[in-house]
């Protein structure tokens, strides 16, 4: 992939490209018109984030395509459905301009080119279904890839592989065989599809000759509200865009090293996304938990304030109580800030780390995506973040595992995080379990104290333990909250599992490290990918535990 500035290295929303290769001469200017209005209306919509066109560059649609993008100056990357030298012997007459389109020297908006298939068998070579079924592969990478799909289409049903199939793909899903790691229960990935109604060289229809049609069809089932109004999921993308652009250059530096170190550079465009995700997630955490701590001591405070009023009955302590109370309400009910740093934490913690998985799975020579270790409830729930996650993950990876990286910079690295964090996590929990009990013991020791004390007609000291009474009861319901809001218990026994798991692979692979075995590269393949499936899934569960944490007033 061409160098990017720093600063430039951002989630694209992806286009795919579909559409006839036999379209008039006298109708491609006006195709390419209709297409720049799209990529206009987009950018309109979606200020902070650059478009990314994916084209086959068959001729026809996949051409006007290219060429837009060209003019606007949007990047597009060329997906080839078999090598090159064998693709192009399906146009012959126009392989010149398929050469000029592929010309990174002359066009630096070019990003990459890569086929879906480094060789074909000699079936493949003839014209007929076995070479239909890879045009339908690369159709299916185009609709599975894209976040918004553009059709040249005339509006006909065709062949496999096809203009009307690829649609189809975008609008209702893929087949079973595209998402190997799925099954038939799985809710489809589905996407808006810009349909530009389009003739064809023959065709008796006259209705495109003026002026080419734009339709925007969006998928039947509930995925329909997640690209429109409030609710669209690209405008996610661009919060995040929005976000990563004020952050300071040394902190995105920092993330980066913390990733792999210098190693960053070899995944690059991947490792800058993670910084980002990985700076806001930080910055959010530290703004939730003092928004937390800030919660709990009002709360206390406003309570305290109420005992010492109902001791010594000043009516000013009341009127503070009253502006106490109410800022407490405000905050937490009416703005509801602190839900909004924390879930804002959550999605970009989870985020950070689900690039993490990529960066590490392109290292091991794996163009997988992470999402397809997710399980359906982590599907549901994480929608816009695996739509980024698989927009970073078009390029392809390096063709040379580079294992001594992931044992350094991700498996040992992970592995002192669960140990040093189950030891750490342990010790808060016991702690604050602790200090709860003692407040809550203290009550009840405070209540029997009043009631003899009472017995006694001892009442000069009523007030004061009245007053413990109801304080000491609330700081212990503090800490129970704490605790509760922080997932000590839930990560205890996460962090002690996963631990276990890095273990295991660290044991299996010295062992194939030591071994004379002639696919050890194949075996360490296996163990870093159920590896990274492990870590995927954990970080999806953590996400949902976080998601549903109750943001009650915890007192």
């Amino acid at each position: 992939m061409p160098e990017i500035e720093d600063n430039d290295y951002r989630i694209h929303l992806t286009l795919g490209i579909t559409g006839h290769i036999d379209i008039p001469q006298e109708d491609i200017d006006k195709l390419k018109e209709k297409i720049k209005e799209i990529f206009n209306e987009l950018k309109g919509k979606y200020p902070h984030t650059p478009l990314l066109l994916l084209t086959p560059l068959a001729e026809g649609a996949d051409r006007i395509a290219a060429k837009a993008a060209i003019e606007e100056g949007i990047d597009y990357v060329v997906v080839l459905p078999f090598p090159e030298e064998e693709y192009v012997k399906d146009f012959p007459e126009s392989k010149d301009e398929y050469y000029d389109l592929t010309d990174k020297e002359k066009h630096k908006n070019l990003k990459g080119i890569f086929s879906l298939k480094d060789k074909i068998d000699d079936d493949a070579k003839k014209y007929g279904p076995e070479r239909d079924k890879l045009y339908e592969n690369v159709g299916a990478y185009i609709a599975k890839h894209s976040q918004v799909l553009i059709a040249l289409w005339d509006g006909k049903e065709g062949k496999r592989g096809g203009t009307s199939e690829v649609i189809k793909f975008k609008l209702k899903g893929l087949p079973d065989e595209y998402h190997p790691h799925g099954d038939k229960l799985d809710k489809p990935d589905t996407g808006p599809v810009y349909i530009v109604h389009t003739r064809r060289k023959g065709s008796d229809s006259h209705i495109f000759t003026s002026d080419p049609h734009v339709e925007i069809r969006y998928p039947e089932n509930s995925d329909y509200n997640y690209f429109t109004g409030k609710n669209d999921i690209f405008k996610r993308f661009d919060a995040f865009n929005a976000e990563s652009e004020k952050l300071e250059k040394e902190e995105i530096e920092k993330s980066r090293e913390d990733l792999a170190d210098g190693d960053s550079d070899k995944e690059k465009f991947v490792s800058y996304i993670f910084a980002k995700a990985d700076v806001l997630a930080k910055r959010y955490k530290r703004a939730w938990q003092t928004s937390n701590a800030f919660l709990i001591a009002l709360g206390l405070l406003t309570t305290l304030i109420f005992a010492i009023y109902f001791w010594i009955g000043n009516n000013y302590l009341l009127l503070i109580y009253g502006i106490l109370f109410t800022l407490f309400a405000i905050f937490f009910k009416f703005l509801n800030i602190f839900h909004k740093y924390h879930q804002k934490y959550v999605d970009y913690r989870v985020l950070a780390e689900g690039l993490r998985i990529l960066f590490f799975m392109r290292m091991a020579g794996l163009h997988e995506n992470p999402e397809d270790y997710y399980l359906k409830k982590h599907r549901i729930n994480f929608r816009w973040g695996r739509d980024i996650i698989r927009s970073a993950n078009i390029f392809d990876p390096q063709p040379v595992p580079d294992f001594s990286t992931i044992e350094k910079y991700w498996i040992n690295t992970e592995l002192n995080f669960y140990r040093t964090k189950v030891a750490e996590n342990n010790r808060k929990l016991r702690i604050y379990k602790n200090l709860s009990l003692a407040f809550f013991t203290s009550s009840i020791l405070t209540i029997l104290i009043a009631i003899v004390f009472k017995f006694m007609n001892m009442n000069n000291y009523l007030i004061v333990l009245f007053s413990l009474i109801t304080v000491l009861p609330l700081i212990s319901g503090a800490f129970e909250a704490y605790i509760s809001r922080n997932a000590f218990t839930y990560n205890s026994k996460q962090y002690s599992i996963m631990k276990d798991i890095f273990e295991s692979a660290t044991e299996r692979l010295k062992e194939l490290d030591s071994s004379n075995a002639q696919n050890i590269e194949e075996e360490k393949k296996s163990v870093i990918r159920e590896l990274l499936k492990e870590a995927a899934r954990e970080n999806a569960d953590w996400m949902l535990m976080h998601t549903e944490l109750r943001e009650d007033i915890p007192l």
